[in-house]
């Protein structure tokens, strides 16, 4: 994804969570569902589903230099589904 800018997100799924300060790494189609990746403020890897999205807002921060590198990586050579656990052996 472009703009290497963090995204805060309203995410409604049991409930309604403000997610903030994320970095977004890429979309993803799997089961039939569209995903949001993205990377916390503490480094942890998850996929956001599309359709529980309420609203997305750019962060108050200007940008990131976090090496996204290794979650790239994951993503590319690891991931089946949406269920597939970042760091674990």
């Amino acid at each position: 994804m472009s703009g290497k800018k963090y995204i805060n997100i309203v995410y409604n799924y049991d409930g309604v969570i403000h997610l903030k300060e994320l970095l977004p790494l890429r979309l993803l189609f799997t089961n039939n569902n569209w995903y949001i990746v993205v990377v916390d403020r503490y480094g942890g890897l998850s996929f956001r589903r599309i359709s529980f999205i309420e609203k997305i807002t750019y962060s108050k921060d200007k940008g990131y230099s976090k090496d996204i590198t290794k979650y790239l990586e994951f993503l590319k050579r690891d991931v089946q589904n949406a269920m597939t656990l970042f760091g674990a052996d």
